[in-house]
């Protein structure tokens, strides 16, 4: 060990008493951090659990099969089928509707939360699939398509329609 010369004894403490704080110092900080994680995986986790559980709710999955049943029923013309229910069927028009507006919500919520990097990507893909994708780009795209054309006062936004396209998800297979 070097010893230092011309330095007084109350110096010395003071040294070891700084070398000390510094090193507690680093061992809040190093705690705080390991802090910040876990309460960013926590957050994380309870996003995810909320996102399922609305997947898993009835209500969502009833519009899910609302509109699928219409477009299977309408194959090839439901988008305009269900434009023209607002002048014949206007009950029927807003059951669609209301069902269209659960589904996009849903994945809204996704969507918003990856653009605004919220969420990493991996739990991203965990709660969205291709057969997912699939229905964003094969039935919301087209009922939303066809409100704007059907009413001109409506904006139609492609970029939630640009990220499902862009998404790479990897099948399980």
């Amino acid at each position: 060990m070097p010893v230092i010369k011309n330095v007084s004894h109350k110096m010395k403490i003071e040294i070891v008493a700084i070398l000390i704080s510094s090193f507690a110092a680093a061992i809040a900080a190093i705690a705080a951090w390991k802090a910040v994680h876990a309460t960013n995986r926590n957050t994380e986790a309870q996003i995810v659990i909320q996102l399922r559980n609305d997947f898993s709710s009835q209500i969502l999955h009833n519009s899910f099969k609302r509109l699928r049943i219409f477009k299977d029923e309408n194959e090839g013309v439901f988008s305009s089928e269900f434009i023209k229910l607002k002048k014949t069927n206007y009950d029927k028009y807003q059951e669609l509707n209301d069902a269209r507006r659960m589904v996009k919500g849903y994945y809204q919520k996704l969507y918003s939360l990856d653009i605004n990097k919220l969420i990493r990507r991996d739990l991203l893909y965990s709660l969205i699939g291709n057969d997912q994708k699939k229905y964003i780009l094969e039935i919301l795209a087209p009922f939303e398509r066809a409100m704007v054309e059907a009413d001109q006062a409506i904006n139609f936004d492609s970029s939630f329609f640009d990220w499902a396209n862009r998404l790479q998800i990897r099948s399980n297979g």
